[in-house]
């Protein structure tokens, strides 16, 4: 319990420090922005207390906030996705997997399955976060394409951070 408590601190250290001072430097076109910090979220095991799950998610969102100045945005975003995650979960997976302890990483499910779980819910992270900052609806499409164009390069690097850092079976 404590190995693991002590590699989910690094993680998150990890990937808050790679967000602000790499990730958060690439702007392609002004559509594409990747926030491969939700990897966090996304790996998190199932057995998680889903209190422990909404403040971890909360807490990172709000230090990412902090370090780029967003105000709040990033933590209603990750708030959120802590919230859907169980029940994301439990569609793409079985009883018996959440009574195992499993987290759900490539490693464990494979890269389809993780494609799906994740692009889900880095769409639905981004979609808060660009609907949140345009806070309009004029100009919506721009605000979509920002969505769409960002979730895939978003879940790119998720899937080759997944696969640099996880043993594979």
């Amino acid at each position: 319990m404590k190995n693991s408590l002590v590699k989910y601190i690094f993680i998150f250290i990890a990937l808050v420090l790679v967000q602000q001072f790499v990730f958060s430097n690439i702007e392609l076109n002004t559509y594409m922005n990747p926030y491969v910090y939700v990897l966090f979220i996304l790996i998190l095991p199932f057995n998680l207390n889903r209190s422990l799950l909404l403040l971890l998610s909360f807490i990172l969102g709000i230090t990412v906030d902090l370090l780029s100045g967003t105000l709040g945005m990033h933590a209603a975003a990750c708030t959120l996705i802590g919230y859907l995650r169980p029940y994301i979960l439990s569609v793409f997976t079985s009883r018996e997997d959440f009574e195992q302890a499993l987290v759900p990483t490539i490693a464990t499910y494979g890269l389809a399955w993780f494609v799906r779980y994740s692009a889900f819910l880095i769409v639905v992270h981004h979609w808060v976060l660009f609907s949140l900052e345009a806070f309009s609806f004029a100009n919506y499409a721009t605000t979509i394409m920002r969505i769409l164009l960002s979730s895939l390069l978003t879940l790119f690097f998720v899937i080759l951070t997944e696969y640099a850092f996880s043993k594979q079976k």
